[in-house]
């Protein structure tokens, strides 16, 4: 039987909405009510010559509409959102055709903004370097990407700008990097097509200050912001060929930036010359190859020496994977760690549908004071530490063992610290119990 769909978003008693995995396949997400309960069922909608598909089916609490708008909001659409309408077809397998030429290749959000791909944490081990890798300096800056396209302007008609997005789809106004796109890039028409992947930053300054001066113009720092490109989000063209293209695009760019007598572009060479980017509105990251591990750990070392968080690791055959964390592309960083004092122990309140039913988690958090000041923060416990799984870091054990947590010391790993000296995102991985005989 074909899936009805409503006719308008939330007016009708049955709404299914369509969109594509990680994998590129075309998912359903179906919603029905008789006005007291909703019943929701979801899988692939694949093209079947018998059209029985096998769904998961549970009922919800939620309202009919709101589950509606948040699944429109993470992508999804009715098959009519796409431009397909009902008369268009007349079983499954031709609606199914013409969705699968409608909807992007590639994630995307609500407003159509390709969703960039994002990295794993890389641990010995796991990386497959078999294809060939290659690895260029992680900087810690606020993910955008770059492109040319269509504004609408209301009443002004539609016009063609350079515009920055964040990875939420958030535009931001960066004029004089924006400029030098428009001058150096965008200027040649076979570019246009073409998005620029990489991050707003400025040298020395924490990522949450780099997001204020790029959300606001008038932030003193805004105009010390710069791009760096470490990609181009583009659907299938291997890593290798996308590193090649990128380069040579910005060569271009530099070398018409030299002629202009223009310190706009910099194509880096190697991770030492990160000083000399400073003044730059452009960055081409440099990339080196990698063989292994411990290519990979020598690298990173040499980065980090060189101010920045860490590297990256790309395969060189994987392509861009819209809106997904592959295993391609790691980000190898080496934690620092410190004590602090446990002051108290919270509880986080997770509600989930499990075989229909509402079930609620207790997962369990630190209150800590900071090791370098008075200020106070959150902490978030890790069972498995270095590869050793520790059963006494466990939500349960901590809720139910509070008082061999409040007034010691934590042990805590982490990556960096914000403005304010605390560790962010940090993870508490054991008790050091100074009390003890052991």
């Amino acid at each position: 039987m074909l899936m009805k769909m409503a006719t308008v978003y939330g007016d009708d008693n049955v709404t299914t909405l369509y969109k594509r995995d990680a994998l590129g396949r075309i998912v359903f997400w179906r919603i029905e009510t008789d006005g007291s309960h909703e019943r929701v069922s979801y899988g692939l909608f694949e093209r079947l010559s018998d059209v029985g598909q096998v769904i998961v089916s549970a009922s919800t609490k939620t309202s009919y509409k709101s589950q509606i708008k948040r699944k429109i909001d993470r992508g999804y659409k009715t098959a009519e959102m796409y431009g397909v309408t009902s008369d268009m077809y007349e079983s499954a397998n031709q609606l199914h055709d013409l969705l699968d030429n409608v909807i992007p290749k590639f994630a995307t959000d609500a407003n159509n903004v390709d969703k960039p791909m994002k990295c794993q944490k890389w641990k010995t081990g796991i990386f497959d370097y078999s294809n060939g890798a290659f690895a260029d300096p992680k900087i810690n800056g606020v993910r955008c990407t770059i492109k040319y396209e269509t504004v609408n302007n209301g009443l002004f008609g539609d016009t063609y700008e350079v515009v920055f997005r964040s990875k939420e789809g958030l535009r931001y106004n960066v004029k004089h990097i924006e400029d030098a796109f428009m001058t150096y890039v965008y200027c040649n028409p076979d570019y246009r097509n073409i998005t620029f992947d990489g991050e707003l930053y400025i040298k020395g300054q924490k990522n949450t200050t780099i997001g204020g001066a790029a959300r606001n113009p008038k932030n003193p720092l805004h105009k010390y912001l710069q791009f760096v490109n470490f990609d181009l989000s583009i659907p299938d063209v291997s890593n290798r060929d996308r590193y090649h293209l990128r380069r040579d695009i910005l060569n271009h760019a530099w070398n018409k930036a030299i002629v202009s007598n223009s310190d706009d572009i910099y194509i880096q060479f190697k991770p030492e010359e990160h000083d000399a980017t400073k003044s730059a509105k452009i960055v081409s990251l440099c990339s080196i190859n990698i063989k292994g591990d411990s290519d990979v750990e020598a690298y990173r070392d040499r980065c980090i020496a060189a101010g920045y968080e860490g590297c990256v690791v790309r395969s060189k055959i994987a392509e861009y994977k819209f809106g997904s964390r592959p295993q391609t592309m790691m980000k190898a960083k080496k934690c620092e760690e410190t004590e602090c004092l446990c002051l108290d122990i919270l509880v986080d309140r997770i509600t989930k549908i499990v075989d229909g039913h509402e079930v609620v988690y207790n997962y369990a958090k630190f209150k800590c004071k900071n090791d370098l000041n008075a200020e106070t923060f959150e902490v978030k416990p890790t069972a498995v530490y270095n590869g050793n799984t520790d059963n006494t870091m466990t939500s349960d054990y901590i809720l139910s063992h509070k008082n061999e947590f409040i007034g010691k010391m934590l042990a805590i790993k982490f990556y960096e610290r914000t403005d304010k000296n605390i560790p962010f995102n940090a993870n508490a991985y054991g008790v050091r119990d100074y009390e003890s005989n052991d």
